[in-house]
């Protein structure tokens, strides 16, 4: 499935879902939404890997991945801050996430290998189906129209309550690394 493809899926399954929320779209070929909050300007889209885009089906599952922007000000200064859909989600949340990726990758994995070893072996070496994390920039896999819709569903869907959990703390993803991760000064380079 080609870019286009996937994304006109998507949004047909994002915009039903995300009505709540109050996203505007802005114009492009690629979907890209946006929503004012009370501290500036979050912009959502969702990239799709153009080196996966034109391989057969066979040879890899399709690629995308959620890019959320938050332009606000600091002090005076304008800031352009990346921000984490899965900062703002909840267990249940992420566990859709995982079970979306797994039917994905069911459909590709079965169609690629005919033995069950195989298949777990691939989704194992690349941690396919390890839980999202806020700090870490994740790739999801979609194998046919049903995925994509499924996924703009998805994301869609929890909008809403996302911009809700934003608004009450909003906070970049370096932010939150800070906070959670950094504390003591380990693991920061």
């Amino acid at each position: 499935m080609r870019a286009a493809e996937f994304y006109g899926h998507f949004e047909r399954g994002f915009v039903v879902a995300c009505l709540p929320a109050g996203l505007h779209r802005v114009k492009g070929a690629q979907p890209k939404w946006k929503a004012a909050v009370p501290s500036g300007v979050v912009t959502f889209k969702f990239s799709t890997n153009s080196r996966i885009g034109g391989l057969l089906p066979l040879l890899w599952p399709g690629e995308f991945r959620p890019l959320f922007v938050w332009r606000h000000k600091s002090g005076g200064e304008k800031l352009e801050d990346m921000v984490s859909f899965f900062q703002y989600t909840d267990p249940p949340m992420v566990r859709e996430a995982v079970e979306l990726q797994r039917v994905a990758l069911d459909k590709y994995l079965r169609s690629r290998f005919s033995e069950p070893a195989e298949r777990t072996d691939w989704v194992e070496r690349i941690g396919a189906l390890d839980e999202p994390k806020p700090n870490v920039e994740r790739w999801f896999y979609y194998f046919d129209d049903a995925d994509a819709e499924s996924w703009g569903r998805y994301f869609g869907g929890f909008m809403a309550a996302w911009l809700a959990r934003f608004n009450e703390s909003p906070e970049s993803m370096e932010g939150w690394c800070r906070r959670v991760l950094w504390q003591d000064g380990a693991g920061r380079q």
